[in-house]
């Protein structure tokens, strides 16, 4: 049976791209730990508690974070952004209101009890009509949680990878300006 070189071609081809797609696949930067959710330790440890290498890959993605006198900083906090998916009115005061397609920039907690996302210094509005852009809640908060120890609340926050991996969404909604300091 004589060898037709075409079909060998396409075998060749094929092989080279089943061995690519398995180096892809497989490829782990060394920069970044083996232990699951260590990729990106910025997103779950205080700035102060990062290693200079940790502190460089956070300075890669986010201008926010700076190295100075032996510890990483963030220059400031990112709050969490939301979209009105319909027209809403804030708790507190219903003749203030938001419409549809409208950007809530400063969302800093959830309450979980009455179902409700509140800006910084702001408002308060239903969760259920906001869709998050970039930004996750972020669990209840220990330490660093304003209030007395009955608040029942959890952080919103978001970070440079969220709002990229968001890209679509954010797009979508016109909310650009999210990407800014990213990189």
């Amino acid at each position: 049976m004589p060898f037709n070189k075409i079909e060998m071609a396409d075998k060749f081809r094929l092989l080279l791209t089943a061995i690519s797609v398995a180096a892809i696949l497989l490829y782990q930067p060394s920069a970044y730990s083996a232990e699951p959710g260590s990729d990106y330790p910025w997103i779950r440890t205080q700035p102060s508690s990062l290693t200079l290498d940790q502190c460089k890959l956070a300075m890669k993605h986010d201008s926010n974070f700076w190295w100075s006198n032996g510890k990483c900083h963030i220059k400031f906090i990112r709050y969490a952004a939301g979209v009105a998916i319909e027209p809403i009115q804030a708790i507190e005061n219903p003749s203030i209101g938001r419409n549809r397609g409208e950007i809530l920039s400063y969302i800093t907690q959830y309450r979980p009890h009455e179902d409700l996302y509140c800006e910084k210094g702001g408002y308060c509005w239903p969760s259920k009509k906001i869709k998050l852009l970039g930004s996750i809640l972020t669990g209840p908060l220990s330490e660093y949680k304003l209030g007395d120890e009955s608040d029942n609340w959890q952080s919103v926050g978001s970070t440079c990878e969220l709002i990229l991996a968001d890209k679509i969404n954010i797009t979508k909604f016109e909310a650009t300006e999210l990407f800014n300091r990213c990189h």
